[in-house]
């Protein structure tokens, strides 16, 4: 399931108000089969410029950022669902690009011709003791 970032405006409430609405959010996202990885509150800010949602204006929001996995199919749902959600202001999806695992190869031991002469040297002189110590 690819990765998203979700980032909410919530309306200025407070208590039990709040914490239901961003209930109502996650629980739709869990309910869809999405993996929430992440939950981050940015706090009560002003908005950038006058916001209309729900035939109410809008000056002051609540911020909020939610990391999620889920599959693409939910999409379309999920964001007509957070448009039509009376405590939401403005959602906005992004789709977070993971970077894949590198492959490497297994350790092949040391190369020994990337080294200088005297670390070549010191380099031998290292592997006969390593070789000595019996454990």
């Amino acid at each position: 399931m690819p990765g998203y970032e979700l980032s909410l405006i919530m309306k200025v409430l407070h208590g039990p108000e709040l914490r239901d609405a961003v209930r109502r959010s996650l629980t739709f996202i869990l309910e869809n089969g999405g993996i929430i990885r992440k939950l981050e509150y940015l706090g009560e800010k002003r908005l950038p410029y006058r916001m209309r949602a729900h035939n109410e204006n809008f000056v002051n929001g609540r911020y909020f950022v939610v990391d999620f996995h889920a599959p693409t199919s939910i999409l379309p749902v999920m964001h007509n669902y957070f448009k039509r959600e009376i405590d939401i202001i403005r959602p906005s999806m992004i789709r977070q690009e993971t970077e894949a695992m590198p492959t490497s190869k297994p350790c092949e031991g040391v190369f020994e011709d990337i080294y200088q002469p005297k670390q070549r040297k010191l380099l031998h002189t290292v592997q006969n003791q390593l070789k000595d110590i019996k454990l």
